[in-house]
């Protein structure tokens, strides 16, 4: 069972993804916030991580350019989710292996999720 780190300031968001993902055979753990998250990636050892540009008091992609500096996570691959008008452009500077724009459809971020972790 390949599993999904799912990071996001929106409580009923991670309820949502999670369901959608455990429906689809994954196994999601979420996230609220930035806080101890290398200790727990390293716990879960996700296979991908879904991660929203805009979490309150972080910046997504910000968190995204450390993940993708460091030899133990540079490898996972990340999946950017925002519902911000301006998502795409902020995109342009994040190294993130994929983008999806809320709100998405349930069976593109299926596949959007099983395209990146076989491609990885």
């Amino acid at each position: 069972m390949k599993k999904v780190l799912i990071i996001d300031d929106d409580p009923d968001i991670l309820e949502s993804i999670s369901l959608v993902l455990r429906y689809s055979g994954f196994e999601p753990k979420t996230k609220e916030n930035i806080e101890n998250l290398p200790e727990v990636i390293r716990a879960f050892n996700p296979d991908i991580i879904l991660l929203d540009i805009f979490l309150g008091t972080a910046d997504g992609t910000e968190v995204c350019k450390s993940l993708k500096n460091y030899p133990s996570t540079q490898n996972i691959p990340v999946l950017m989710i925002s519902a911000h008008a301006k998502a795409a452009e902020v995109m342009e500077n994040c190294p993130a292996n994929g983008f999806l724009a809320k709100p998405f459809d349930i069976d593109d971020l299926i596949a959007q999720v099983n395209i990146l972790i076989a491609n990885n």
